[in-house]
């Protein structure tokens, strides 16, 4: 008998848990092929990756700091800081386009950004900071970038 008397809420409780699980889904799911990290150091491009490829990456800026971007199962963050406040550390994982994380100190902003550059003929809104021909073109020839 009481069991009849709850029916309508359990059922209302269920079809909630349903459109929440629908909608966990569709927010989380879908593979991060096609994104990619891009690592900015003093405003300019130093580097891209594939968010699909595990890597660790020491970044070092000008001014003589250094982060340790990690990127592992489709997310990227940073695991080691040479700032004072080590805020850019405690930003979390960052997978989706357009999150970001930021190190003011150092100048160092790593984000995720939709399709690699240079990937769809167009759809490089902005220029690459320009380098020597011979050299790597992501690569800024002030920044050093070393894989770990």
């Amino acid at each position: 008998m009481k069991l009849r008397k709850y029916r309508w809420d359990i059922l209302i409780i269920l079809l909630c848990a349903a459109a929440g699980a629908v909608i966990a889904l569709v927010l989380f799911a879908g593979s991060a092929s096609g994104r990619t990290v891009q690592v900015r150091v003093d405003g300019k491009i130093a580097a891209e990756f594939p968010l699909d490829e595990d890597r660790t990456f020491e970044i070092k800026s000008p001014g003589g700091g250094s982060n340790l971007l990690v990127i592992s199962r489709g997310e990227a963050w940073i695991s080691e800081a040479s700032c004072p406040d080590r805020l850019c550390m405690g930003m979390g994982r960052i997978s989706k386009a357009g999150q970001a994380v930021i190190c003011l100190p150092n100048k160092v902003v790593v984000e995720v950004t939709e399709k690699s550059r240079g990937a769809d003929p167009g759809s490089d809104p902005e220029p690459r900071p320009e380098t020597d021909p011979g050299s790597d073109p992501g690569a800024d020839p002030g920044v050093d970038i070393i894989a770990g």
